[in-house]
């Protein structure tokens, strides 16, 4: 049985604070049983287009980007030149000279551009971060959920 907070004295800001932890702890418990949802807001977009853009991502990701097919979507590291992490995310190939990177910082897009120009590439680096929300739906019921919006092919159905 949820009990509900007090009103009385308490500031609003501590009501309010205390309303998101109790909403937070709901929502916690709802995803390990059912199904949960987030949004994901400190995540970066960047759109990379151009003659150029595949050929950028391929010197800068850990992951052989040529293998992507148009739709495909992969997790990859972000490494210089001598393999240090720069950050973390994920590459959508959208179209064989489109691509958009979600990464964890607002650095990606400027180092991107600095590749770029280094390597002497024709590419657009655009940050695209309000264009597109990025929503998380997991748990154990989530597939279950997203099945009637979301077709899957037969073969990755597990």
């Amino acid at each position: 049985m949820r009990l509900p907070l007090p009103r009385g004295d308490i500031p609003a800001r501590k009501h309010d604070q205390a309303r998101r932890n109790e909403d937070e702890d709901v929502d916690a418990e709802n995803e390990r049983r059912r199904f949960g949802r987030k949004r994901l807001v400190a995540l970066e977009e960047e759109k990379i287009l151009g003659p150029d853009a595949e050929e950028l991502l391929q010197a800068t990701m850990t992951r052989d980007i040529r293998r992507l097919s148009d739709g495909q979507v992969v997790y990859t590291a972000v490494c210089n030149d001598t393999g240090g992490m720069i950050d973390d995310g994920t590459v959508f190939r959208i179209a064989a000279t489109n691509f958009r990177f979600v990464g964890g910082s607002e650095y990606d897009g400027v180092w991107l551009r600095e590749q770029a120009d280094r390597l002497g590439l024709s590419v657009w680096i655009k940050e695209s971060t309000d264009e597109l929300h990025n929503v998380a739906v997991q748990g154990p019921k989530s597939r279950e959920l997203l099945a009637p919006l979301i077709w899957t092919a037969p073969t990755q159905t597990p």
